[in-house]
């Protein structure tokens, strides 16, 4: 692929019914990108992702499907799972969780673990489906390969319990958010081919309660 294309992600599942004749069918989300967004006509020439490491040119064969110009099992390019793998774990705050979402991505984290803390207040309702779609239009835009996982909110309690080694700055440090900051603390160096984490959450969110002052006498 002599010139870099706009890239368009189609899950594995899709593009395995492609592999005996080459023909990708296309949603109409992806049928309007294609042709009102990028200005693809027939005939016209785009990038496809798997979100699991595989890159193939396509092109237009009509208004709903275009064909691969590789076979299926021979990618224009194929990279491996990234070893190891960045986890991030991100407290849900009121504002702009998806500026943060589309961020990490781009800056290459590997896995992105929603938190729900004691004090966590949002804004209308938790969008889980709504935060995957922005992954995956991150991973058009910054070109990566691999889609990263994106689970659902999860009790922040419950994710310490299973992050050994993971702990809290103390204090606001690292990656600044504005007057309330952030907490982010790496966890310690592991064995070979472990993941590296991280957890950053508004300032007390993920913190133990408050202890009253003055304190009760005895």
């Amino acid at each position: 692929m002599a010139q870099e294309r706009r890239r368009l992600l189609i899950d594995p599942e899709r593009l395995q019914a492609a592999a005996a004749d080459g023909l990708v069918a296309l949603g109409s989300e992806e049928s309007r990108y294609l042709t009102r967004v990028l200005r693809l006509g027939l005939g016209g020439l785009f990038a496809v992702v798997d979100g699991a490491g595989g890159l193939w040119e396509a092109r237009i064969e009509g208004r709903s499907q275009a064909r691969l110009q590789q076979p299926l099992a021979m990618p224009l390019e194929r990279q491996p799972r990234p070893c190891p793998e960045l986890v991030l774990a991100a407290a849900v705050v009121k504002r702009d969780y998806e500026v943060l979402l589309r961020m990490a991505v781009e800056l290459g984290v590997d896995q992105l673990q929603p938190w729900i803390c004691d004090r966590t207040a949002v804004l209308g309702q938790l969008r889980p489906e709504r935060w995957r779609s922005i992954a995956r239009e991150a991973v058009e835009q910054c070109e990566r390969l691999w889609l990263p996982q994106l689970p659902d909110p999860s009790p922040a309690a419950q994710g310490w319990g299973q992050a050994s080694g993971l702990r809290p700055a103390p204090r606001p440090c690292g990656w600044p958010a504005g007057r309330r900051g952030a907490g982010v603390r790496p966890r310690r160096p592991q064995q070979s081919g472990r993941d590296g984490s991280l957890c950053a959450s508004a300032r007390g969110s993920c913190a133990p309660p408050l202890r009253p002052w003055p304190p009760s006498p005895p």
